[in-house]
């Protein structure tokens, strides 16, 4: 942008957050640059950072792009990881870190009305003096509970709560206007509490970065904290028997918690360096599938679901049962009743994680893939690593046997060819899911997948573009994210 227009547009952005709020210094917007998935997006700094605190702010500085036609990419915590908040485009970085307030939780309603910038750390502290818990995203404490549930995060709970905990939202919209969805779009309802007003609005403006709209204002779920709960792991030689024991577990509504976990991951939770993990050292020392799960409810609840366990493991025996082994060096109950501990994944290198949905029958032939894929691109097919989480659809509902999976490397980016060999071993994955019908969908709208998918949506791409073209007529709206 030429100088002089820039002086113009910054002096515009000031006179509505104030002085100190708006910024073109390039040592300020290099920070917002890049994350975590910089070798699939390239890094680009934002024309302009703007830190909002009011809902009237984001509505005044999106009339102004919307009149200038300047990209907007909003921002909720900025612990990212998928490129979705990276401003490709430039424009205006719409940092909402200062939007933290806790506005509401109602004990009687059994939700909490939260802004962008609140953490699950936060949020879950604020819950547990009232003795509940909100839906607690499988992420560091420090990330933005907002965008987690906005977009349909990965749950300790996901087995018994399910992906979805929003309830009603309050969204700006590039034209000015401000859409409330759920029972929140009716003045004289009796509050924000009910998701359903005609139409899923409310799932509308989930699953879309900042594409559709700004999302100011959120009413989420709540839960109540467990009187008791029990966990344990189980141990299995093969992804095919650990399926098939996950399908029978989650028939019976047994667990709050489940993980499928191969060897290295565990590894890397459990303290091994990156040494002995590139070695395999600790491969021999875990099963191929570790199976942690936990049950929570009542006292009554437990025990009637351990009842359910016995019986089923006298059936169907585990290849291992480990429910009376120490587990707490790898994992501990407790991480689930807070934010994931990741500091273990940091000495790996650069971590590539592709995640998606699909039914718990196939993570066998799912994970097989992508050991076919590391082979053809020169990894070694043991540190292809998978992880699975069973998430139930609804109240005593598992249709489709949803799951959330992901296949993931750690490598070394220094080493030469290095980055090429995993953005073409990443394609492959894409087009092998999709081309054996192996997946529902991706879990986010990642660049390396947009592309490909998009391509065999036939009719529906183009009714994707005309709500974005209804809702964003200028384009304005993190552009090349999502649509």
């Amino acid at each position: 942008m030429a100088s002089e227009t820039a002086a113009v547009i910054i002096k515009a952005l000031k006179e509505i957050v104030g002085e100190q709020n708006a910024s073109n210094s390039e040592a300020i917007r290099q920070a917002y640059s890049r994350d975590q998935n910089y070798m699939f997006n390239e890094p680009k700094q934002p024309d302009y950072v703007v830190r909002v605190k009011t809902k009237e702010q984001v509505k005044k500085i999106l009339q102004f792009a919307n009149e200038k036609r300047i990209p907007v990419v909003p921002l909720g915590q900025g612990v990212n990881i998928r490129g979705l908040c990276i401003p490709t485009k430039g424009g205006i970085l719409l940092d909402m870190r200062g939007m933290n307030k806790i506005l509401d939780i109602n004990l009687e309603m059994m939700t909490a009305t939260i802004e962008p910038g609140v953490s699950v750390g936060q949020l879950v502290a604020a819950c547990r003096k009232k003795r509940v818990r909100p839906a607690i995203p499988g992420a560091p404490a420090t990330v933005s509970a907002f965008a987690n549930y906005m977009l349909r995060g990965v749950y300790h709970s996901n087995p018994q709560d399910g992906m979805d905990h929003v309830l009603s939202m309050e969204v700006e919209l590039a034209t000015g206007e401000t859409v409330r969805t759920g029972s929140s779009a009716i003045s004289t309802s009796y509050g924000p509490y009910c998701r359903y007003f005609g139409p899923d609005l409310t799932g509308l403006f989930m699953g879309v970065p900042g594409a559709f709209g700004v999302i100011t204002e959120m009413t989420c779920k709540l839960y109540d904290l467990p009187e008791d709960s029990k966990f344990m792991v189980f141990g299995f030689d093969t992804w095919e028997n650990a399926s098939k024991f996950g399908v029978q577990l989650m028939k019976r509504e047994i667990p709050t918690l489940l993980w499928l976990i191969d060897w290295l991951a565990v590894a890397v939770i459990s303290g091994y360096s990156r040494r002995e993990i590139i070695k395999k050292t600790p491969m021999k020392s875990f099963p191929v599938v570790s199976f942690p799960f936990l049950i929570e409810g009542t006292k009554e609840d437990v025990e009637f679901k351990l009842r359910k366990l016995d019986k089923l493991v006298e059936t169907s025996p585990p290849d291992h049962d480990f429910r009376q082994k120490d587990f707490s060096v790898a994992m501990s109950s407790e991480e689930f009743l807070g934010g994931r501990n990741v500091a273990g994944m940091l000495k790996m290198g650069y971590y590539f994680a592709l995640a998606f949905f699909h039914p718990l029958c196939n993570a066998a032939q799912v994970f097989a893939l992508f050991k076919e894929m590391g082979e053809k691109h020169g990894f070694d097919k043991d540190i292809v690593s998978f992880v699975s989480t069973p998430t139930r659809t609804g109240p005593n509902n598992w249709s489709g046997q949803l799951t959330y999976s992901e296949g993931e490397l750690f490598v070394d980016q220094t080493e030469p060819g290095m980055m090429e060999n995993l953005r073409a071993f990443a394609a492959d994955c894409v087009k092998g899911l999709l081309d054996r019908k192996l997946i529902y969908s991706w879990f986010r709208p990642y660049s390396a997948v947009l592309e490909q998918t998009l391509e065999r949506a036939g009719d529906t791409k183009t009714f994707l573009h005309k709500i974005k073209n209804l809702l964003d007529p200028n384009g304005i709206m993190n552009p090349g994210k999502f649509l």
